[in-house]
């Protein structure tokens, strides 16, 4: 639910489109689990593996990418990133929306 879609700055490719790669590689006794794990699509995730490049994900879910030429970009985590452009974009519906033109049994999925 973290990563909705690609970690990489500026990706927006879909989660369902992305591998699951680890900060930490499991061979270098990184740990399989959420605060070790980033969804990256697939040409992200073999530019994380050239040499150069370093990822790091902080305590907080923010991740910190340093390109070989020195750059660094930082990403939000991508759910609160997602919250944030949601509730800016919508305005908050009305708790109870009246059913207009609809008699209560229809309402109620009863039929005569």
């Amino acid at each position: 639910m973290r990563d909705r879609e690609c970690r990489f700055p500026t990706c927006h490719r879909p989660a369902h489109d992305t591998d699951l790669d680890h900060v930490i590689p499991y061979q270098r006794n990184g740990d399989t689990n959420t605060g070790n794990l980033i969804g990256l699509c697939r040409r992200h995730h073999r530019t994380k593996h050239t040499p150069g490049w370093h990822f790091h994900l902080t305590d907080t879910g923010s991740l910190h990418i340093t390109t070989p030429t020195g750059h660094t970009y930082r990403t939000p985590r991508q759910y609160e990133r997602r919250r944030r452009e949601s509730t800016q974009r919508h305005p908050r519906l009305p708790s109870r929306t009246p059913l207009v033109g609809l008699r209560a049994g229809a309402a109620a999925g009863r039929t005569r």
